[in-house]
């Protein structure tokens, strides 16, 4: 039976492969998703430290009331990061981090519930895309599991 593969934020799926080789340490798929998972938190920490810079090219610019609010309450000024809670739920070190596992799947987000419109934006605010993997980090990705599932490597 194949292995499926599919990295999906919010309905949009940014990565699905299907492999077909596989050998006994596709079994055992926890290794994987412990590895993939310390990347994940890795990635968004280089999103959030370069204010979307890293995946999705920048993330809008904050409006003037916005920054003015923040100044006023002594809240961290870079976008996204005026406490911090989002980008640690997202990197693990914050309540608010989900992350589940089992040996068929990972499941991995924030329950920060705000996240969900600054992924997807609304009519009232920009989108900025917390979680946007770069297509290199998808091919490194989809290599990992391929090289996993063949070989029983990390």
């Amino acid at each position: 039976m194949p292995l499926s593969l599919k990295i999906e934020v919010l309905g949009e799926v940014q990565v699905q492969r299907t492999f077909l080789r596989m050998s006994e340490s596709a079994h055992n798929l926890t290794p994987l998703w412990a590895h993939l998972l310390r990347r994940f938190q890795a990635i968004e920490l280089l999103q959030f430290s370069s204010e979307g810079g890293h995946g999705s090219g920048g993330w809008a610019e904050l409006a003037e009331s916005t920054v003015r609010t923040k100044e006023s309450k002594g809240l961290r000024p870079e976008i996204e990061r005026a406490t911090d809670s989002l980008m640690n739920s997202l990197t693990g070190s914050g309540s608010g981090s989900i992350t589940e596992m089992a040996n068929e799947w990972l499941r991995y987000g924030t329950a920060i519930p705000y996240a969900r419109f600054q992924q997807t934006g609304t009519v009232n605010m920009p989108q900025r895309r917390l979680i946007q993997l770069t297509e290199t980090e998808k091919r490194d990705i989809a290599r990992i599991v391929q090289r996993y599932v063949v070989t029983g490597k990390l």
